[in-house]
């Protein structure tokens, strides 16, 4: 029987990661927010302050669709805009505290679900698993800019 390739393995296996994941966190994705939203929440608990230029080089989308997710998370009192005092006509974006509630929440509930993922997996294979990720991730990576 012949080995299955790494690129299947991986891309099946992240497929079963991302349905267990959905269903894991089904009861907290009635509030409304798309995964993306999210997306930006983890990245300004990382980057308080950045600007609508920075979430759309983050997140590759257009400006319209980030301003779109800005407004969802504004109405739900989750980010809120600062301006520059720098630039009066720039606008910089935090967690509000309720944000920052939410970000740390999901964190703990992500916390649990890499508990789940990773049963059975002593903490040196589970070190090994990252650093092969890690690996993984940088060749795609230069794959991609044509530094093979």
């Amino acid at each position: 029987m012949k080995e299955t390739p790494t690129l299947i393995l991986v891309k099946e296996t992240g497929k079963k990661i991302r349905s267990a994941f959905e269903e894991f966190f089904s009861p907290e994705q009635s509030d409304g927010l798309g995964p993306q939203d999210r997306h930006l929440l983890f990245y300004l608990l990382d980057h308080p302050g950045a600007s609508s230029a920075d979430l759309q080089s983050f997140q590759g989308r257009a400006k319209s669709s980030i301003s779109e997710s800005l407004r969802v998370l504004v109405d739900k009192g989750l980010v809120q805009y600062v301006v520059s005092a720098e630039d009066r006509r720039e606008k910089r974006v935090y967690l509000t505290d309720l944000g920052m509630a939410r970000c740390e929440d999901a964190h703990k509930r992500i916390k649990e679900f890499d508990s789940i993922l990773l049963s059975g997996i002593s903490s040196e294979e589970e070190e090994r698993l990252r650093k092969a990720l890690e690996i993984i991730s940088s060749n795609a990576e230069r794959s991609i800019d044509g530094q093979e």
